[in-house]
């Protein structure tokens, strides 16, 4: 089962109005999965989220979490990029 959900912390806080453009929107935030439920079948189902919706992103913890350190290190990496494309797109 998969839900996205967006938190804005502009919006949470109400220090900012704005539309929600999702291809031009940088999102930090926590992945919350069930206790019972095992980390690589959260792995998993991300990794699946992220291909049918087109979507980019990195989760180093969750590599971490699971032991591929390589995988978390390509993640780690993935973010500074993802970082970097963000803060081009608003002229920083």
């Amino acid at each position: 089962h998969e839900h996205i959900e967006l938190s804005c912390p502009h919006c949470a806080e109400g220090t900012e109005v704005h539309d929600h453009q999702p291809p031009d929107q940088l999102v930090y935030g926590k992945l919350i999965a069930p206790e019972a439920t095992a980390l690589a079948d959260v792995r998993d189902s991300w990794e699946g989220a992220q291909k049918r919706h087109g979507l980019v992103f990195a989760l180093p913890g969750l590599y971490e979490a699971l032991g591929d350190s390589k995988q978390a290190g390509q993640a780690h990496q993935a973010w500074g990029g993802i970082e970097r494309r963000a803060a081009k797109r608003v002229g920083r």
